[in-house]
């Protein structure tokens, strides 16, 4: 569901397209990517490959009223260990 740019090595999409995440307890897209921790984050699931890599929330972006604009996401360093092909992209959420 993720459009990818290979030059820059990120990930796309807009929040409204994204499917909503039944084990959410809010709901949505996003859920608690460390145990320990309250970062949120996504799971992105290749297609190609069925691996799984979790993406926590790195920054977000806002337009000039303040509202936000996007979230930039990076993968997890345990997602790295499991699949290093994810080092260095990036996931980029719209919020349309």
């Amino acid at each position: 569901m993720f459009n990818y740019d290979k030059k820059d090595r990120t990930f796309s999409q807009e929040i409204s397209v994204l499917e909503y995440n039944s084990h959410s307890p809010r709901g949505g897209i996003w859920h608690q990517v460390y145990p320990d921790a309250c970062d949120e984050g996504i799971t992105l699931i290749s297609a190609q490959t069925g691996q799984e890599v979790d993406y926590a929330v790195n920054s977000v972006d806002h337009d000039e009223e303040g509202d936000i604009a996007g979230w930039w996401l990076k993968p997890t360093a345990q997602s790295i260990r499991r699949v290093p092909a994810c080092k260095n992209t990036h996931v980029l959420i719209i919020n349309d």
